[in-house]
């Protein structure tokens, strides 16, 4: 844990499987603004986002961020590139 968000990676991927298993096409990441902060350091939010989104793309799923902040947005265009 980093703060209030998971940055294991294992547990995006059983996230990912579960969806996957289910028939989700999207993953909608809510509140982005409010709760899902890390630690304020220079390495956990790239975790964050890159384990969320590693583990999406290699299943095919979409991620839908919901009320983020511009920073992530800024970080989630490079982890989309």
């Amino acid at each position: 844990m980093s703060n209030h968000v998971v940055i294991d990676s294992g547990y995006w991927e059983k996230i990912m499987d579960y969806l996957q298993d289910a028939g989700a096409m999207v993953y909608e990441q809510d509140r982005l603004a409010l709760y899902a902060q890390t630690n304020f350091n220079l390495w956990d939010p790239d975790v964050f986002l890159n384990d969320m989104a590693q583990a999406a793309a290699a299943r095919g799923l979409t991620i839908q961020n919901c009320m983020p902040k511009a920073r992530i947005i800024c970080r989630l265009r490079d982890t989309t590139m």
